[in-house]
């Protein structure tokens, strides 16, 4: 990304015991903690970068944003059936307006979150309701 940044962006703790990683690069891992053991899952948003907010369903499914720079995306990813779905670009319908960097996610329900943004060049950055 740039000096001094990792290739981690975003954690979260699943369901099934198994640390969920965000990469800077744009895919997602599994880490086992008992073992040590990581399994590169895949890229949600093929050629995009970064996963900077991961978070845990009720459900057991992850939810997360993957993208930058306006090219951000809400996905899901199924553990159980290791299987991501995009649910979509997140911008704003009426302004046409998108996610600049989303580096926050917070569920309400399979249905809804709400995404903090942040590094926006010429605004302030928005706090994001997404509903999918």
């Amino acid at each position: 990304m740039y000096p001094g940044a990792g290739p981690i962006d975003g954690m979260a703790l699943g369901n099934d015991g198994m640390l969920y990683i965000g990469e800077a690069a744009g895919n997602l891992d599994r880490l086992d903690p008992e073992t040590g053991q990581v399994v590169d899952l895949g890229q949600p948003v093929p050629g995009e970068t970064r996963i900077p907010a991961l978070s845990l369903g009720k459900n057991g499914k992850i939810y997360g944003i993957a993208g930058f720079l306006e090219k951000c995306h809400l996905f899901c990813y199924d553990p159980q059936q290791e299987k991501f779905t995009i649910l979509g670009h997140i911008h704003d319908e009426k302004t046409g307006i998108p996610l600049f960097i989303g580096h926050d996610i917070t569920l309400i329900n399979e249905h809804r979150a709400f995404v903090g943004e942040t590094d926006t060049a010429n605004r302030a950055g928005y706090l994001w309701e997404c509903q999918f």
